[in-house]
């Protein structure tokens, strides 16, 4: 019987032998198998890492790209307002424009019809009939100017202003002479030349120093004829007296604009 016992025992242990062997084998296989999935799963994860902070750049660009093409169109839109508000300015300089120039053919035509009128030499007389021709086809021509043309002559005359001063020189009907300069105006009264002369004279040198040009617009109401020739002939000897004493600094020149009511600026 024992015998037979160890018999037995000498046949399993190959068995468990190959038994063993064979587990080991399947362990192996396993954690191979384990170490190619946990391989391919920290690859995956890195390439999954990768694309999410590829997408998360992406997001940030897509978010950059939308508050431009938002501050874009707040541009475009603000633009656009500021087109429309210039073109709505321009429109209304142009209607103001129009208004003005057609005003100022207005009066331009309303003067040309007065100096054109049958009874004109008895209201305004000018220094001889050239001066008298050249004031009403200036005033024709205006009248029937276009908008720019009157505007450009307005804005011409106020250039020319600003460069010139003008005094106002006028006989009243009480035979009193008022000369207004822009700093003074004086009234006094002459009976000759050298009267008239004396008197504008001191006034020149009480003033400050005037601009590059004086222009002395003389016109009379009804005046005593010996008042206005003492004035008549005195503003020639005056006039270039004042153009001796100044030198280069300032010319002095004079226009008779002939009979008018009153003064010719205000």
């Amino acid at each position: 019987m024992i015998a037979s016992r160890k018999r037995i025992t000498l046949q399993l242990t190959p068995l468990l032998d190959l038994l063993l062997i064979v587990v080991f084998a399947q362990f192996m296989l396993v954690k191979q198998s384990s170490t190619r999935v946990e391989a391919k799963l920290s690859e995956e994860k890195s390439s999954l890492d990768s694309k999410s902070q590829e997408l998360s750049r992406l997001e940030l660009l897509l978010a950059e790209l939308q508050a431009a093409l938002k501050d874009a169109k707040a541009q475009a839109n603000q633009s656009e307002l500021e087109k429309s508000s210039a073109e709505n300015r321009v429109g209304q300089l142009q209607s103001q424009q129009q208004l003005i120039a057609g005003y100022l053919r207005s009066l331009f035509q309303d003067t040309s019809n007065k100096l054109n009128a049958p009874d004109a030499a008895d209201n305004i007389r000018f220094v001889d009939d050239i001066t008298a021709k050249i004031a009403k086809d200036q005033t024709q021509q205006l009248a029937q100017a276009s908008p720019g043309k009157i505007i450009r002559h307005v804005l011409t005359y106020e250039e020319v202003i600003k460069r010139t001063d003008l005094w106002d020189m006028h006989v009243t009907s009480q035979n009193l002479i008022v000369l207004k300069t822009p700093s003074r105006t004086i009234e006094f009264r002459a009976s000759t030349p050298q009267e008239f002369t004396t008197q504008v004279f001191s006034l020149y040198k009480s003033i400050s120093q005037p601009k590059g040009l004086v222009i002395i617009l003389y016109s009379y109401g009804d005046a005593r004829a010996d008042v206005r020739q003492a004035v008549e002939q005195g503003i020639p000897m005056v006039t270039e007296r004042m153009r001796a004493d100044a030198g280069t600094l300032t010319r002095f020149e004079y226009a008779n604009l002939g009979f008018q009511e009153q003064s010719t600026l205000p």
